[in-house]
């Protein structure tokens, strides 16, 4: 019984390890097409054919600024990239934070291993309680027996597991 109560203390301790590393990893998962690449694209393809596309639009783009003149065009505290299209500089500003959905999934990935650790978590009591507690009493009955005390009634159990067993 106590390996078993052990098993009860490990199996949630593993669970919030593996919660715990898949956070991290898909929090820190870059993507391999950085979507700021893929918005500064489709920018410059909107550009490319005469329309002026607004930050907006975009998920990860925060601003788009054509060059003009000036010396503060290159001067901000974002994360940008400038691009030349149709000879004019372009500089587009953008955040490469985690999007909501990545968080999103983040949060019904964790959600789904914490049902699955409730369930598990359930049947392991369940098995504690109908099956291993019933080993328990009946433990002490071989030993009873041997001795020659053949007078102590066993109870039986509701969910009767052990029924045939018990009778015999």
């Amino acid at each position: 019984m106590k390996h078993f109560d052990r098993l009860l203390l490990f199996v949630p301790l593993m669970f919030l390890l593996i919660i715990a590393a898949t956070d991290i990893l898909m929090l820190r998962h870059e993507q391999s097409g950085r979507q700021y690449l893929v918005d500064a694209n489709r920018i410059e393809q909107i550009i490319l054919n005469g329309d002026m596309p607004s930050a907006e639009q975009f998920s990860s783009v925060t601003g788009i600024f054509a060059y003009d003149g000036s010396d503060s065009f290159f001067r901000t505290d974002s994360a940008y990239l400038i691009r030349r299209i149709n000879g004019v500089l372009y500089r587009i500003d953008y955040t490469d934070a985690p999007q909501h959905s990545d968080l999103q999934a983040v949060l019904l990935t964790d959600a789904g291993l914490l049902i699955l650790l409730a369930v598990i978590m359930g049947v392991l009591f369940y098995i504690r309680q109908k099956i291993l507690k019933q080993f328990t009493k009946l433990g002490d009955v071989p030993y009873q027996l041997a001795r020659g005390n053949l007078t102590e009634p066993l109870k039986e159990d509701k969910s009767r597991f052990f029924g045939k067993y018990i009778w015999g």
